[in-house]
């Protein structure tokens, strides 16, 4: 019984929505709050300013808007962060070997460059990332790692399911693992301060090597790999 009546004071949320004067410029929070989609929706075609307490809070505007102002992924990255440092001692090792890179990305057909993707693998063992679904949710969140594998701000995300596949393709070639190794290996300085929030995963680094007799694992870690215990 009384299940097929609401509750006072309650009202459903096609009347809330519909109480919204979407004809405005400005919104409050509350606003905002209780009206989310239709003000998203509403900003694909207009930028709308939302105020806090009487004033100018945030602007919600569109990607294609937000692309068009000139604002680049280095407007997001401090010079001081880690993975500045690392990217300026592991580009002139890719370009070294510009020539192999460029060779693999013919013979394999690849979408997604090769130096891009060796930089993807360095960021999945410097910072411990557990696998390729994770790695890929941060490279989509986090600028730093945007920057560091080469995206601008304007470009998209590759595939998931590409960028899992070519990475294996790079770890399936002896070559590539040596260049790999000769990135992380110049980035050891940098990951070894404690205060970088580096977490280089040796056994992961140890398990993509150990595909391919070329390398010998016999000494110890931190021999073949500096940084690695």
């Amino acid at each position: 019984m009384g299940r097929g009546k609401k509750r006072a004071g309650r009202p459903d949320d096609r009347a809330q929505g519909a109480s919204i004067d979407l004809c405005k410029r400005r919104f409050s929070t509350r606003e905002l709050n209780r009206h989310l989609g239709a003000l998203l929706l509403l900003a694909t075609k207009q930028p709308v300013l939302i105020d806090r307490y009487g004033q100018p809070y945030v602007w919600l505007v569109s990607h294609d808007t937000w692309v068009e102002t000139g604002v680049t992924v280095d407007d997001y990255v401090s010079g001081r962060h880690p993975l500045v440092a690392v990217a300026a001692t592991v580009d002139p090792i890719i370009d070294q070997h510009s020539t192999f890179l460029r060779n693999l990305k013919v013979r394999h057909r690849l979408q997604i460059p090769p130096g891009a993707l060796l930089r993807a693998l360095m960021l999945q063992a410097l910072y411990s990332v557990p696998t390729e679904g994770a790695l890929y949710d941060q490279i989509g969140s986090d600028m730093a790692f945007r920057r560091f594998v080469g995206l601008g701000i304007k470009e998209r995300l590759w595939d998931l399911s590409r960028l899992t596949r070519e990475m294996r393709v790079m770890l399936r070639s002896h070559h590539a693992v040596l260049v790999l190794q000769l990135l992380l290996r110049s980035a050891a300085p940098v990951a070894q301060r404690p205060e970088n929030g580096l977490n280089l995963n040796g056994a992961l680094v140890r398990a993509w090597m150990m595909r391919h007799r070329e390398f010998d694992l016999s000494m110890p870690a931190r021999e073949w790999l500096p940084g690695m215990v």
